[in-house]
């Protein structure tokens, strides 16, 4: 199981899209940075993204949520204590 960190906004990469596109069926994604703007608004990766919430497999940043300003429509939201859990209970991590 791996845990895809990404990091850039969805409007502005393909960061998210690879991650997903490249994703087994066990994967986390944790969305970091300007990423959490994925799960606040529509795109048109919406509803792989709320696939991922429903299996349980999406979680957001609660500080960088925070730090913009912004309240998730979907996604587990961590903090820093969840963001270390998340990494070592996978068994690699990729940052996007």
């Amino acid at each position: 199981m791996i845990l895809h960190l990404v990091k850039s906004s969805p409007f502005s990469h393909l960061s998210l899209k690879n991650a997903l596109n490249r994703s087994a069926e066990q994967d986390l994604f944790l969305l970091l940075q300007d990423a959490v703007v994925a799960v606040c608004v529509e795109s048109d990766l919406h509803n792989q993204l709320l696939d991922l919430d429903r299996q349980e497999r999406l979680y957001v940043l609660k500080e960088d949520l925070s730090a913009r300003g912004l309240t998730n429509k979907y996604g587990k939201v961590v903090d820093y204590k969840g963001f270390v859990s998340l990494s070592c209970h996978t068994s690699a991590s990729i940052s996007w």
